[in-house]
């Protein structure tokens, strides 16, 4: 389905028309993308949109991969450094019981691999 023009600018359907007192009352938000990720610039759109209300938790581009690297490919050298930064995002942000829950389900999820 192609988008009319009217619809572009449509915040419901691309969120980064979000009107900032909106945006300051959204929660806070974690927003991580990578180098040569096709939305890129809207991660570091939403990054601007969020930090100038005080909703950004932390903004982070991930180098030297691409979009969806992580999840692809569980043998690519970029894999662990992506788990590690939402690790790290966990750590920082959330109640301690909550991020050992989280935690225990990435390290299941790096090491059993199931394809």
């Amino acid at each position: 389905m192609l988008l009319n023009e009217d619809a572009s600018n449509v915040k419901w359907v691309f969120p980064n028309h979000i009107e900032d007192d909106r945006a300051g009352a959204c929660p806070s938000t974690l927003i991580l993308t990578t180098e040569f990720d096709h939305f890129r610039g809207a991660a570091e759109e939403a990054a601007d949109i969020f930090g100038r209300n005080g909703k950004l938790l932390d903004f982070g581009i991930l180098a030297g991969t691409f979009h969806e690297a992580a999840f692809l490919d569980w043998d690519l050298k970029k894999t662990d450094a992506w788990f590690t930064a939402i690790s790290r995002a966990c750590i920082k942000h959330l109640p301690q019981p909550l991020t050992r829950s989280i935690l225990d389900d990435l390290s299941h999820t790096l090491y059993t691999k199931a394809f």
